[in-house]
């Protein structure tokens, strides 16, 4: 009697656990959905006019490569080849709205191109961040007209994006991925990209990210107020308002981290469009910069 009993309470917990897993699995698919549409959203609304459309078309060549680019290019700074990814992402937004078939043959004519030639700069973050972030994004808009094939060759080179850096180069690498597991449907993916994107979030003690003083560091403790400041308080801006009414919303603790950094650290830093040349690290040498 107790034997059977056993049974029937183990075979009752084991239903409830499959029945939550499976809900929980249906809640993921929901909210990868929701994520997804709202990046979606807010790409196709500052898509490219036609005309530059019919540019990008008559610029492509026969093989899928864009004649104004060097594809031999490898150098650091300026690397012309990114423009391939980019001019990708532009007419993948294009074709979202549109679904033209001119536009379909043209991105996956020049998706097939930019895969087997695979250019790289001599700079990892145009390979690691630059060229996956437009993959992605041209990945997720393009939907289920990319061949399987394709669609596994691109996310390779999606791949490239990692979670071994920390502060705003982690936050890039981590959204490109995320993009990714929208557009390819992987929960795990999904789950890790977010978790790297909501941890950077806090207060870093001696690491790169916030500080407890509300400032900023990146490459180890350089204060950087601007530009890498600036991508963190973007990025984690754009993806707290992303992940709203899903079950990866950002924690009041989170939220708090977010908004002291921005009006006790980054607004000390600004006076209208100028920033303070201390807080700007390198970028306080580039040409332009101050």
């Amino acid at each position: 009697m107790l034997n059977r009993m056993g049974i029937q309470i183990f075979l009752i917990v084991m239903t409830l656990f499959f029945m939550e897993q499976f809900v929980m699995a249906q809640d993921v698919t929901q909210d990868i959905q929701v994520i997804a549409e709202r990046w979606k959203a807010d790409w196709v609304e500052r898509r490219i006019s036609q005309n530059r459309v019919e540019e990008l078309l008559d610029g492509l060549n026969a093989e899928g490569g864009w004649r104004d680019i060097d594809y031999d290019d490898t150098s650091r700074t300026h690397w012309g080849p990114a423009n391939h990814p980019v001019r990708l992402a532009q007419l993948a937004e294009v074709y979202c709205v549109d679904q033209h078939e001119k536009v379909q043959d043209a991105v996956l004519r020049a998706l097939q191109f930019w895969v087997d030639k695979d250019p790289q700069s001599d700079n990892w973050w145009w390979n690691c961040i630059s060229s996956p972030r437009d993959l992605s994004k041209m990945l997720l808009l393009m939907g289920d007209v990319v061949s399987e094939n394709l669609v596994d060759a691109t996310a390779k080179l999606v791949h490239r994006s990692t979670f071994k850096r920390t502060g705003a180069n982690l936050t890039n690498e981590a959204s490109n991925l995320l993009v990714l597991a929208c557009a390819i449907g992987d929960v795990d993916l999904l789950r890790e990209s977010i978790a790297q994107l909501t941890g950077e979030i806090r207060v870093a003690i001696g690491e790169e990210g916030i500080q407890v003083d509300n400032s900023f560091h990146q490459h180890g403790p350089q204060l950087q107020m601007s530009s890498y400041a600036e991508v963190f308080a973007r990025d984690a801006t754009e993806h707290g308002l992303l992940f709203t009414g899903t079950q990866f919303a950002l924690t009041d603790e989170q939220i708090s981290a977010l908004s002291e950094f921005v009006r006790e650290g980054q607004q000390w830093f600004t006076w209208g469009h100028r920033v303070d040349f201390h807080g700007m690290g390198r970028g306080s040498g580039r040409t332009g910069g101050t």
